[in-house]
């Protein structure tokens, strides 16, 4: 952590590992997806691999157990070869070839890891004050019993060099143990192996050919060493062929150099990085290298969901198609249930990750989603229930603060009839009638004691619940009443009209105690501000106002919406209002800056209904043709799309919502705006060896 804590030593090791980034994939290769910083150290992010080391293969006489000890030896090093090989090829010298630098699966496949850690060690110690030489292809002296006598002396280095530390490694698995005390010494360490022969019974005798070829590599001047792997695997197979008995089981691996795999995986640590539009670039290229590839389509359809550029309809309908596509597999359902998931349907998630379970697939990555799921079911975010009905449709909704009681306002012939509802029960509590045309909004008190309706004729009206008797009809206004407020010490009510004013009203005397004018068209919504001090309206002529209660004085206006605004709703803490419009867009407010904070659209047609979450973080917003969908608004994205429509009531603290049904039901929604959401895991390719098929 030291020599990386300096920012240009940092910048250089940075600079380094990009040559294992950008490596690609292979079989006998642990991928490294990117570098990031944290607490300001430069952090290597690598392919996992369950089996361990090689080292601890050896020192715990893993490689010796059971029959075919001789095969499993060979075969290791032939893997350990065409990792290296690959990484020749792509002109990346190792450095720091051990054991300890190759992973194995449990199946034994063998991973060479830690491409180029060791030189960006160095150059990064460099920066740092350390005397080392910081060169292109010289300084790194690895580790010393598995260093080259070019290592050891501070030499040039060429490939020539990982080929002796190959040779070193080959070397301790057939003597289980380290018996020199450098790497320069080996070519001594093997004859006197020759002599004595192996310590550890388990441990076969090396073959004679083997024999051979560790003595060329471990020539003291590096061009009298194979000319490279290739060389040297063809030298093995041979060696495995006469030792076993039997050709090599293992196909060549393959690796390319443009893959959609290796283009996929480099956009998600670009999307890691914060690097988003160059992530967007590099998945374009790998679709259109492989159009339809897994991993390519779900974590571009991820990404454009998180940025607000997509619904969660549309990456549903995406993975639904890779379904079809891949009806068997286990990855492409495993992505559904991941998308189910982070768009809160918990229960379709379980199911389908059960399902995985019984496929062939990653058992630790299948359990582990199982047990976040279900940890999460009570907060699914599905229909609870389905109660009433209303034959003329509905046309307003309200929801007490504990949803135990729900409002529900309709057009009964030429009556406007509000309906009281048992939330639990689902039955009918009472009927309020008295209005003679059409309810346009219903609010509640705190207490739950009284109610007040908005009608289309002109008049508002405040109900003693517990008789279901009007108590007060207010007269007065030029217009339908279109949104209704009880102030938060509910002594109050505020009616909004189409006449363009706004009045309060005394709630127990129903008499008129303020007017406040100045909007030049209908007034459509209103909602709280400041507790006991302001409040905010919205209207045809496309501004948000902000009012004093108690004066009547306008004290800020936020015009030229590009729309008229429909309806509003603010956070509990009041910081934000947010508003809709009729043109289907959502705009945040951030009322303690007095600032706006940007619009998306929302809808393809006018926005009714809106309700805010904790702290602003999630909203829903409704129209009446048939959507309701759930914003995460810091994100700008719809994280989950409700089969509901406008009205639309939420409870106190965010957890349930009530809207219309296309049938005129009452539906309870399990909504949870103030639940964290569980994000999905982007997919990274993995590279194929004889074990996966």
């Amino acid at each position: 952590a030291e020599v990386v804590a300096n920012e240009k030593g940092a910048r250089l090791f940075e600079h380094e590992c990009e040559t294992w980034v950008n490596l690609g994939l292979h079989p006998n290769v642990a991928s490294c997806y990117y570098v990031r910083r944290i607490d300001g150290i430069p952090r290597v992010f690598a392919e996992y691999v369950d089996g361990g080391t090689l080292s601890a293969w050896i020192h715990r006489r893993t490689l010796y157990e059971g029959e075919d000890v001789l095969a499993r030896i060979l075969d290791v090093a032939i893997q350990f070869a065409w990792g290296l090989r690959y990484a020749h090829a792509q002109g990346l010298l190792h450095q720091d070839v051990k054991p300890l630098n190759v992973l194995m699966t449990r199946g034994g496949v063998a991973k060479v890891t830690d491409f180029g850690l060791s030189r960006a060690l160095t150059l990064a110690s460099a920066e740092a004050g350390a005397t080392v030489r910081a060169h292109r292809g010289i300084g790194s002296r690895g580790t010393p019993v598995y260093c080259s006598p070019e290592q050891a002396y501070r030499r040039p280095l060429t490939f020539a060099t990982d080929i002796w530390s190959w040779a070193v490694s080959v070397l301790e698995m057939f003597t289980g143990e380290v018996t020199w005390m450098a790497g320069q010494s080996a070519g001594d360490s093997l004859e006197n192996y020759l002599v004595l022969g192996p310590e550890h019974t388990p441990i076969p005798e090396m073959p004679h050919d083997l024999v051979d070829l560790l003595r060329l590599c471990f020539q003291e001047e590096p061009g009298e060493r194979p000319a490279g792997m290739g060389d040297i695997i063809d030298t093995l197979l041979r060696t495995y062929r006469h030792a076993v008995g039997s050709d090599y089981p293992r196909p060549a691996p393959q690796a390319a150099e443009t893959s959609a795999e290796r283009l996929n995986n480099r956009a998600v640590s670009l999307v890691d990085l914060g690097k988003k539009e160059e992530a967007r670039q590099t998945w374009d290229r790998a679709a259109r290298i492989e159009p339809g590839h897994l991993e390519t389509v779900y974590n571009y359809a991820l990404h454009y969901w998180r940025e607000g550029l997509t619904t969660d309809i549309t990456v549903l309908r995406m993975v639904k198609k890779l379904r079809k596509k891949h009806p068997k597999s286990w990855k492409a359902l495993f992505m559904h249930a991941q998308v189910e998931a982070e768009r809160g349907d918990y229960q379709q998630a379980l199911a389908m990750l059960e399902e995985c379970a019984k496929r062939d697939g990653p058992e630790h990555e299948t359990e582990t989603a199982i047990e976040e799921v279900r940890c999460r079911l009570a907060q699914s975010r599905v229909l609870i229930k389905a109660f009433g009905r209303h034959e003329a449709g509905i046309s307003a909704l309200c929801l007490s603060g504990d949803a135990h009681v729900a409002l529900s306002g309709d057009r009964d012939g030429d009556r406007g009839v509000v309906r009281a509802w048992n939330v639990q029960t689902g039955e009918g509590m009472l009927v309020c009638e008295g209005h003679e045309a059409g309810i346009g909004s219903i609010a509640l008190t705190a207490d739950g004691l009284n109610a007040a309706s908005g009608s289309a004729d002109c008049t508002a009206r405040i109900w003693d619940l517990a008789k279901g008797k009007c108590l007060h009809v207010l007269d007065g206004h030029a217009g339908p009443v279109t949104g209704l407020l009880f102030t938060d010490d509910g002594r109050a009510l505020l009616t909004a009209c189409e006449d363009g004013t706004i009045r309060m009203w005394d709630r127990k005397e129903g008499k008129p105690l303020a007017t406040y004018e100045g909007h030049t068209g209908p007034v459509h919504a209103l909602c709280p501000g400041v507790p006991g001090q302001t409040f905010f309206s919205a209207g045809q002529d496309r501004t948000l106002r902000q009012w004093e209660l108690r004066n009547g004085k306008c004290i800020r206006v936020e015009a030229d919406y590009k729309s008229p605004l429909t309806a509003l709703a603010a956070s509990d803490h009041r910081r934000y209002v947010l508003a809709g419009a009729e043109d289907g867009y959502i705009e945040l407010y951030d009322a303690l800056e007095s600032k706006r904070m940007g619009r998306r659209k929302a809808h393809s047609e006018r926005i009714t209904a809106l309700c805010m979450g904790m702290r602003g973080r999630q909203a829903l917003s409704a129209v009446p043709g048939g959507k309701i969908r759930l914003w995460e608004l810091a994100a700008n994205r719809c994280l989950r799309t409700f089969r509901g429509m406008a009205p639309l009531a939420m409870d106190g603290g965010g957890a349930v919502a009530l809207s219309a049904g296309p049938d005129g039901q009452l539906l309870l929604w399990n909504v949870g705006l103030a639940n964290d959401v569980l994000r999905a895991p982007m997919m990274l390719c993995q590279s194929h060896s004889i074990e996966d098929e």
